[in-house]
């Protein structure tokens, strides 16, 4: 729990979780949302302006990369069983 604290309060993620609500609010996103019927596709557009602490810019090719090197890493003591469930990243 100690190293989620560091992440969280150091990096921005897509969403987030305010304090004591059980819904996530957008973050880097400037909105997310299901799309479709099966509600199996998860939308999301991210703020414009976005930069990382170096001054690049930060795109959504940034962000999907971000989920597949998870994906890829697959480490047990790691994040991607979060990813498990996610087909594909575009």
């Amino acid at each position: 729990q100690g190293s989620w604290l560091i992440l969280e309060n150091t990096f921005q993620g897509l969403l987030r979780y305010p304090a004591g609500s059980p819904q996530p609010q957008p973050d880097a996103a400037q909105s997310c949302e299901f799309t479709g019927s099966d509600a199996t596709t998860y939308h999301c557009t991210l703020r414009t302006g976005l930069t990382f602490s170096n001054g690049d810019s930060l795109t959504a090719k940034d962000v999907v990369f971000s989920i597949d090197r998870m994906k890829k890493i697959k480490d047990d003591n790691g994040p991607s069983s979060l990813f498990d469930t996610v087909k594909s990243v575009e």
